[in-house]
Formats: C-alpha cells, sequence, structure tokens
C-alpha cells in the first residue's frame, strides 16, 4: 500500500469506518495454547488449528471487556486513526495475558512478526486498573508516540484466559 492511502477492508487489513476485526479462539483445559505470546506466533505461523476459532466480527472501539470465559484468547486488528496530532500512550489491562502491537509509522500496514511489543500484561489485572499489582514482567503503560492528525496507525492486540 503506497503512503497516504487508505486501508481497507479488501486487503484485510481494516474494516473501513466500522470498527476492528476481532477473532475468537477457544481451548480445551488440558490443550490450552500458552499465553499471548503463543497465541501470536501460533496465529502468525498459521498452525492453529482453524476448530479453535469460534468467532470472528467486528468491534466499534478499542476497548472492550471480556466475559472472563476460561481457556479463550482474542487477536484484534485494525486502524488507530489519530484524531489529532500529540503524543499519546496506550494501556493495558486484562485477564490473564494481554499483549499490544503499535506501528508508530503512518499509513503501512504491519501484518507480520516485525510489530513492535508495546505494551503488556502477564497476569491477571482488573479492568481499567493499570496501577494493580504490576510485576517486573508488565508494561502496562507504552512509551510516547508522537503521531499526527487523521493518519491511519496499525495495531494488534492479543489476549489469552487461562482460566481458573
Amino acid at each position: 500500500m503506497a503512503a497516504g492511502t487508505t486501508p481497507t477492508e479488501e486487503n484485510g487489513k481494516f474494516i473501513d469506518g466500522q470498527g476492528l476485526k476481532y477473532t475468537k479462539y477457544q481451548f480445551e483445559k488440558n490443550k490450552v495454547v500458552g499465553n499471548a505470546s503463543t497465541l501470536r506466533e501460533k496465529i502468525r505461523a498459521n498452525t492453529l488449528p482453524a476448530e479453535h476459532i469460534v468467532k470472528s466480527g467486528t468491534l466499534g472501539e478499542f476497548e472492550m471487556i471480556f466475559n472472563g470465559e476460561d481457556y479463550t484468547g482474542y487477536w484484534v486488528r485494525g486502524y488507530f486513526i489519530a484524531p489529532k496530532t500529540t503524543k499519546y500512550k496506550f494501556y493495558v489491562s486484562g485477564d490473564d495475558t494481554v499483549e499490544f502491537y503499535f506501528n508508530p509509522i503512518a499509513n503501512v500496514p504491519s501484518i507480520d512478526s516485525a510489530l513492535p511489543r508495546t505494551c503488556y500484561v502477564c497476569g491477571y489485572h482488573n479492568f481499567r486498573n493499570y496501577d494493580y499489582y504490576p510485576r517486573s514482567c508488565d508494561k502496562i503503560i507504552s512509551d510516547e508516540y508522537d503521531l499526527e492528525e487523521g493518519k491511519y496507525y496499525y495495531m494488534e492486540l492479543f489476549a489469552f484466559n487461562y482460566g481458573t
């Protein structure tokens, strides 16, 4: 895609003006994929059997509350359109592991393994409670990014709930 063009549904990277794509995965208790990192690796390598996909669709907003189903994983992807030119930070919390990837280069699709991991949690964090029990393996708040108004920035989120 050329710089300055608008991502479209046809190239599989953005649903124009409607939200972010998501895929939900379900696993059996003793056959869990691992965590958000291994879920991402298996999706990238196309080694995750299709029977694990239980739902896919569009989210109207990036902030979401999942119902806490055990042994589920989510892959959410699309573009953030900067509403104004300024510095931005991204935050994550979740149950159990969450990894957020963000491409700070505008109008460049980044559906590849080189996308930088921006922020992540390695265990349970309450919804919007970004200072709850921080661990050394957590980076709940991203670095700052200088983004330009109206530009598209590709992002992905991988979340995995181990269960009880």
